[in-house]
């Protein structure tokens, strides 16, 4: 899940795995920084506004700073996943 300005279009042949762009928004990754945009409008945030997700399933997302996602954490994450084949 990355933003345009994380990957940009440009690059995207660089990468092995397929993007899934989520527009409107910015993935911060450096709590430095503090980026220029609006608000998002929650009518944007509609599932079936991003056609790369199925319909249904578990999407899970983590929005905390990166230094955060340590080992241990990064563990558990993945214990969830293999709890959720679906997500």
């Amino acid at each position: 899940v990355v933003d345009r300005v994380v990957a940009p279009p440009e690059y995207r042949s660089h990468f092995s795995e397929h993007l899934m762009v989520v527009p409107n928004s910015y993935f911060v990754n450096d709590h430095r920084q503090q980026p220029a945009w609006q608000d998002v409008n929650s009518k944007q945030l509609a599932r079936a506004s991003y056609k790369e997700l199925p319909a249904k399933g578990t999407l899970l997302a983590c929005f905390n700073q990166l230094y955060k996602i340590d080992p241990p954490i990064f563990k558990v994450w993945v214990g969830i996943l293999d709890k959720f084949p679906t997500a």
